[in-house]
């Protein structure tokens, strides 16, 4: 139970944190993407037990970033 309590509040978080839709996460309030601003990853870690979100930009393997339509 403990590890779905944790994992619940890493996702409100982050939901919380990206002010925009993009795949599975859909927000009415900011229903298009943000490439421009959200073109990164989120993730979290537990310091001082509290989570704390850190970015960091995406690297691209695949697409270059002219290949990506930005909105």
């Amino acid at each position: 139970m403990r590890n779905l309590v944790d994992v619940s509040e890493i996702v409100g978080l982050s939901a919380v944190q990206r002010r925009e839709s993009r795949g599975a996460h859909y927000r009415s309030d900011f229903p298009k993407k943000n490439n421009k601003e959200y073109l990164k990853n989120f993730f979290i870690k537990r310091v001082n037990g509290q989570g704390k979100i850190y970015e960091r930009p995406v690297e691209f393997t695949r697409l270059k970033p002219e290949d990506i339509k930005f909105e």
